[in-house]
């Protein structure tokens, strides 16, 4: 509740809040010829669109669940929660991959109603059909030409090419500690949060050595979580992966810096071993 929602809802949104989309502008699609307003034709409109749709259509299925002979109360429950939970980070940072987050719960509620049994057969699927089928009649995410990584890591393959820094920082990690031993992925500055680099985690195939590996503005500047975090760091990590690579973007916000703390407890703990462009590792002190 606090990590999904609470938290979000209190600190994330107000510190990244980005304009939702033009809902009504009019949009021509080929073949059609008539206009249709935004939130049912273009994806991103739609997405956005599907947010507050999720915990309506679960409402509505949870308190009308007798009458459409909707057995599975708990399920209904768990999904609504679900769309309701994922809503901060889409109107925090409203934008085309923060808003895949609500898509799921609310297409499985939408898929729910319509096959409720008290539903006459095919309407329930008709009326989803029309008002999905042209959102959704593309994949949501933008597509890119992806170039196979050249690794034997099977989890690697399929996925863009690494750049030559991020090969070298996960070369080195992996020939300096011990396989699965926990990192910390960070910021050189950890008063300017922006966004974190949370892929080196997979790249990586380490665990965290903090619960907060998603460093979020407003909440991860903060001294009283930079406190919980630095025992947590302490204790755990084998190697620090400090980066750069957004901190003009961070500067560009021009809010008003954070805590450092975590940063002089880096300085006074650990000591930089190596740097590979945007990335610095740092190791424990002896």
């Amino acid at each position: 509740m606090h990590d999904l929602f609470l938290d979000q809802v209190r600190y994330v949104m107000p510190g990244r809040t980005l304009p939702l989309p033009a809902m009504w502008e009019s949009v021509r699609l080929p073949h059609l010829p008539f206009p249709l307003p935004a939130w049912w034709a273009s994806p991103f409109p739609a997405a956005v669109a599907l947010g507050p749709s999720g915990p309506f259509l679960g409402g509505v299925l949870m308190f009308r669940s007798r009458r459409l002979q909707i057995q599975h109360r708990l399920l209904l429950a768990l999904v609504t929660a679900l769309s309701l939970a994922v809503l901060p980070q889409m109107l925090g940072r409203t934008d085309i991959w923060h808003a895949l987050y609500i898509v799921g719960p609310a297409l499985v509620l939408a898929g729910a109603l319509a096959q409720a049994p008290a539903i006459p057969q095919g309407w329930g699927f008709l009326v989803s059909a029309c008002l999905l089928l042209l959102p959704v009649r593309g994949v949501l995410m933008p597509q890119y030409e992806r170039a196979e990584t050249e690794t034997s890591d099977p989890r690697l393959r399929g996925i863009a090419r690494l750049e030559a820094d991020e090969a070298d920082l996960v070369a080195f990690l992996n020939a300096t500690l011990p396989a699965r031993q926990p990192i910390y992925v960070g910021l050189t500055d950890h008063r300017r949060v922006f966004v974190s680099e949370t892929g080196i985690y997979f790249l990586t195939n380490r665990p965290g050595a903090t619960r907060i590996m998603q460093l979020e503005p407003k909440m991860a500047d903060r001294e009283d979580v930079q406190r919980k975090m630095a025992q947590e760091i302490g204790r755990r990590a084998g190697a620090l992966v400090l980066s750069s690579r957004f901190i003009n973007v961070a500067e560009r916000r021009r809010a008003p810096p954070g805590s450092g703390y975590l940063d002089a407890y880096i300085r006074e703990h650990f000591t930089l071993a190596r740097s590979f462009g945007p990335y610095q590792v740092w190791l424990p002190r002896p």
